[in-house]
């Protein structure tokens, strides 16, 4: 080997140490880089053939810089990621929905429906008293702005997971975006060969593809020229040739309280298939959205509307201070929490609320005969047949043609005939099923005249003691198996078992993903005592090499003075 030979190995060892050196310095001061992977330089003895003496060695040589990963670990990562960001989003969302509800604090439902029982509870203790009435309408009142509350709050939740999807699709098709891009870069780049390995590229498409694993599940595979293709839900959302981008269809839905809103949907842009997420952070929006919400806005609007029947059904029952029953106490018309709301007579004023009980419910024994008028005016029983035959029954009334055959008419807006409950009388809408005169029986209960007076507090005491009455929740057959306040128990309950489930579930997979990491970071974090320890090492190897072509130079002085 000549002199300039032995020369150009020193070049090689000290071009070595430095690019070496090099990484310990880009490793070190990006040991807390997010996404960073630890790289380290492949060496490799360079060779050559000599005549004389065979194969003989001819320095070294930098093969290439490579990224340390586990490609296993970094997919069981992945995995984990798409997991974490479902239970993450989940256990938001149901907070979100507890913090509705607002249970155990004074301003939960709860509260409201214990003031509510204990207003009427007041008032049978003192049924004349103008106060302890407005106590009754006050503690209503707030009871319905409660669930009007609950319910307008359950909507607006919503309409912000319907922001929240059409966001996190925006964040989607940035990251495919990006990790699109990241592919040209890695192609081109390392289409030199083995040595020309983008790895500062590679380690941002890594980080991108984490953060896309936590909105939705994805699968990838690496084609020949390092581009990652990447599916979804059975559509390709990155391909050698770029992105596919998701997007958003709103279409138009109806609230609870009648307002009109746009509720977000998801496809692929490139063939318009609907996109369903199976995981992540995007399924649990959607969970949240068409299956929480809704879940326990039904429970509210069923407790809703059993409260409005039982309380109206013995409010029906009872006497105001002015002697007047078959009253509501709540609009019947409630359908749920969005618009109960109190009967307009006890808006008027609370001398209509029906605290006195007394009279029975009874029935005629035999159906009146009588015959119908003329459509639109009154047939009023209680003025023609008996002054007692007022205050019916509600549903107990049936009206039915003599024939033959005999026809059962239909009550109601719009149909055959319409009730005046408590006064007593018919109305007949339809002159073309029911002419005037035609032969007709009528058969109902009615309560019959008892009004104790002003100091009678009975029905308000029954009133009271709905809050004890089993009266919701049926079970298989048909019976009813819980009080009011059992049921809004239970919801509550269940809301609570499954957040705790949720927040459970959710530190279990941090752990997991914790667990992951530090693997991960055994192998391709940043050691600092590594680091330094290689620091040491790669200085001395440049320094040998620079004390070896001093050597050489020297011999090569000595030879030239010769």
């Amino acid at each position: 080997m000549s002199l300039f030979n032995m020369l150009s190995i020193g070049a090689r060892g000290l071009s070595a140490a430095q690019t070496e050196l090099d990484l310990v310095g880009q490793n070190v001061t990006n040991a807390n880089t997010e996404g960073y992977t630890r790289k380290t330089a492949n060496l490799q003895s360079d060779t050559r053939m000599d005549g004389n003496f065979g194969q003989i060695g001819y320095g070294v040589d930098v093969v290439n810089i490579k990224r340390i990963r586990d490609d296993l670990l970094d997919r069981q990562m992945q995995q984990v990621q798409t997991q974490q960001g479902e239970r993450k989003q989940l256990d938001s969302d149901l907070q979100s929905v507890q913090n509705v509800l607002t249970e155990p604090a004074d301003s939960g439902l709860n509260t409201f429906l214990d003031k509510f029982w204990s207003s009427w509870q007041d008032l049978a203790n003192n049924p004349s008293d103008v106060t302890a009435r407005q106590a009754v309408s006050d503690s209503a009142s707030s009871l319905v702005g409660r669930f009007q509350s609950a319910s307008s709050q359950f909507d607006q939740l919503v309409v912000t997971k319907n922001d929240e999807i059409a966001a996190s699709i925006d964040k989607v098709n940035g990251l495919i975006k990006g990790i699109a891009s990241d592919n040209q870069t890695i192609s081109e780049s390392e289409a030199g060969g083995l040595r020309a390995n983008a790895n500062d590229t590679r380690d941002q498409r890594e980080t991108k593809l984490r953060e896309l694993s936590q909105l939705m599940d994805v699968s990838y595979v690496t084609d020949p020229q390092g581009r990652y293709i990447i599916n979804s839900g059975g559509g390709l959302l990155v391909s050698p040739s770029g992105d596919f981008p998701l997007k958003v269809n709103r279409t138009m839905f109806t609230l609870s309280d009648g307002t009109q809103v746009s509720q977000a949907g998801v496809a692929f842009s490139n063939n318009s298939q609907e996109f369903t997420p199976k995981s992540g952070s995007l399924k649990a929006l959607f969970d949240t959205r068409d299956q929480v919400i809704p879940k326990y806005q039904s429970q509210l609007d069923t407790l809703a509307k059993t409260l409005v029947q039982a309380v109206n059904a013995q409010h029906e029952q009872g006497y105001d201070l002015s002697g007047t029953t078959g009253s509501d106490f709540f609009d019947p018309k409630t359908t749920g929490a969005a618009n109960i709301d109190l009967a307009a007579n006890i808006k008027a004023g609370p001398e209509s609320i029906a605290a006195a009980f007394g009279g029975t419910s009874q029935g005629l024994g035999a159906p009146l005969a009588l015959t119908s008028p003329v459509a639109g005016t009154p047939l009023d029983i209680a003025n023609t047949v008996n002054t007692q035959y007022r205050n019916f029954v509600k549903g107990s009334v049936v009206v039915s043609t003599v024939g033959p055959p005999a026809t059962v008419l239909s009550e109601g807006a719009g149909k055959d005939y319409s009730v005046d409950y408590q006064g007593g009388t018919l109305v007949f809408n339809n002159t073309s099923s029911v002419p005037p005169g035609t032969a007709i029986t009528v058969d109902f209960r009615y309560v019959a005249v008892g009004y104790n007076g002003q100091g009678d507090g009975n029905n308000a005491l029954k009133i009271a003691q709905i809050a004890q009455q089993k009266n919701s929740s049926p079970d298989k057959f048909g019976v009813n198996t819980a009080t009011l306040g059992d049921t809004y128990a239970s919801l509550v309950g269940n809301l609570g078992a499954e957040k705790a489930n949720a927040a459970t579930t959710l530190t279990t997979t941090n752990n997991l993903n914790d667990y992951l990491q530090k693997q991960i970071d055994g192998i391709s974090g940043v050691s600092m005592d590594e680091e330094l320890g290689n620091m040491v090492k790669f200085q001395n190897s440049y320094q040998a090499s620079a004390r070896y072509i001093s050597t050489v130079s020297k011999l090569m002085d000595t030879l030239i003075g010769l």
